[in-house]
C-alpha cells in the first residue's frame, strides 16, 4: 500500500541482537536473561523500568521523565 501522496517509504530499521529489538529510532531497550523487557529509554528524557516476578508476570513499572535543563 502506498501513502496518500503516492511516494513509497522505506520500512523503519532497528537494531536487533539475539532476536531482541535493542534500538529503534530514539528508543533503547534492555532485557533480562529471560527476555523480559526491563528498561526502555526514550531519547534523553524518559526512562521506563519494568520489574517481573519469578513467573514472568509484570509486577511494577516506574517512569522517570527528566526536565530539560539546557534552556536559556
Amino acid at each position: 500500500m502506498l501513502p496518500v501522496n503516492g511516494a513509497a517509504k522505506e520500512p523503519a530499521q532497528g537494531f536487533i541482537k539475539n532476536n531482541r529489538l535493542e534500538v529503534f529510532e530514539d528508543k533503547r531497550h534492555g532485557y533480562d536473561t529471560h527476555g523480559n523487557l526491563i528498561e526502555k529509554r526514550i531519547g534523553e528524557h524518559t526512562i521506563i523500568q519494568l520489574s517481573w516476578d519469578v513467573e514472568h508476570q509484570l509486577q511494577s513499572v516506574r517512569v522517570t521523565e527528566a526536565a530539560h535543563t539546557n534552556r536559556p
